[in-house]
């Protein structure tokens, strides 16, 4: 759900419509929805995985999109957003290779969030890491041509100030 929270957040920056921020929030919320497909032996694996598991992983943004239709009451733009979160605009992503514009500006979004929240959540695979751990690995995404410099920023600077002073009031 961090993911979603993240997205909608950014939404509200971004100042979408009601309609894509509807999308957005949906896809975001069932973005990984197809890892319903994979055993828990590969989600859970706390060593890294052989290239047959890494491909099996590798495929649940398409097993999640071909759920997803099943489920006409959401739109095609939120099963994109789901199909599309693992694309990078330099085309290293998958499952389709995408790049540049070919991939959907909220996927864009939603692909910055988790990865964030990849970074900063435990997983079984490694320890939670910090959040400026986060913030250095995005730019360095972005560095790398992978994300979109004003999405990480704008995530950075709004998404994350917000998300650390509600921490610092949990805490005083």
């Amino acid at each position: 759900m961090h993911v979603m929270v993240y997205a909608g957040m950014m939404g509200h920056y971004l100042h979408l419509t009601p309609e894509a921020m509807t999308d957005l929030l949906f896809g975001s919320a069932f973005h990984d929805i197809g890892k319903l497909h994979i055993g828990h032996s590969i989600l859970n694996k706390p060593a890294g995985l052989n290239e047959v598991e890494f491909q099996e992983i590798r495929n649940h943004p398409t097993y999640g999109y071909s759920y997803m239709q099943y489920f006409p009451v959401v739109a095609a733009r939120a099963k994109k957003i789901a199909l599309e979160h693992h694309e990078k605009l330099n085309g290293s992503g998958y499952p389709q290779q995408l790049v540049g514009d070919q991939i959907d500006d909220l996927a864009k979004v939603v692909t910055v969030c988790d990865i964030f929240d990849a970074v900063v959540s435990k997983r079984s695979y490694h320890k939670q890491r910090t959040v400026t751990d986060g913030i250095r690995i995005l730019r360095e995404s972005v560095d790398k041509g992978e994300l979109s410099s004003d999405y990480v920023e704008l995530f950075v600077t709004n998404v994350l100030s917000y998300h650390i002073s509600e921490a610092h009031r949990k805490v005083v």
